[in-house]
């Protein structure tokens, strides 16, 4: 073990591996530590957790995973970028308080994001890692849904029908207060809404081919992810 910011504990860490699963941190000074360190020891191959569609804007993220994607190529280990969708444990805290409350309010009313299971991701990066690619470049996306979707699809894990109601961006932070949710949870469920809605991200046209394709199993229904959150 070693942290990301130590170059000589990175590399006697990486000594004696040839293929690099590179879990992303927001710290690129960090992240360019891990590359020269990866460089140095002789490791063959980095599968990097980057993030889909960095053309977009990704709240700011996709600025870090462009400057590690370009150091990354240009220290000439051979590479794998994984553009990862969004976890669906961001919205754990906004799920379960929807669950314990019967309602699953939301603003986002129009607008589509994709979603998957943090363990989904880390199966296609072990899968990624243990065979080999020529494939520089994966998008590993959930289907996009709408947050009315979300809401059904709440309904459906908790087995009862949740009141899923549109209301104003206003009204729902008004909710956010009135729950029993943490600060970080409501904020993760608006901020996310917001997104949704401005658009211009690339989330409409993500797909779950590929990702299926690596796992080579479909990805777990939207409304079973949910429940196995819940449990």
């Amino acid at each position: 073990m070693a942290d990301y910011t130590d170059y000589d504990a990175m590399v006697a860490a990486l000594r004696g591996i040839d293929r690099l699963l590179f879990v992303s941190i927001s710290n690129p000074a960090a992240q360019q530590v891990v590359i020269n360190a990866a460089k140095a020891a002789g490791v063959q191959f980095i599968a990097y957790t980057s993030i889909a569609d960095p053309q977009y804007n990704k709240f700011g993220l996709q600025d870090n995973h462009h400057q590690t994607e370009v150091a990354i190529a240009a220290s000439g280990i051979a590479h794998t970028f994984l553009r990862n969708g969004w976890y669906l444990e961001l919205m754990q805290d906004y799920l379960a308080a929807a669950a314990k409350n019967n309602t699953a309010p939301y603003f986002a009313t129009h607008g589509q994001i994709a979603w998957a299971l943090k363990r989904e991701y880390a199966e296609a990066g072990a899968r990624v890692i243990a065979t080999a690619t020529t494939l520089e470049v994966v998008t590993l996306t959930g289907e996009p849904i709408t947050y009315q979707q979300l809401a059904e699809a709440t309904s459906t894990a908790v087995g009862r029908d949740l009141q899923s109601t549109a209301v104003s961006r206003k009204e729902f932070t008004h909710i956010m207060a009135q729950w029993d949710i943490s600060e970080q949870g409501a904020m993760l469920a608006t901020s996310y809404q917001d997104y949704t809605l401005q658009g211009n991200n690339g989330e409409a046209s993500l797909s779950p081919i590929t990702f299926e394709k690596i796992l080579g199993h479909p990805l777990t229904p939207i409304a079973d992810a949910i429940k196995e959150l819940l449990q």
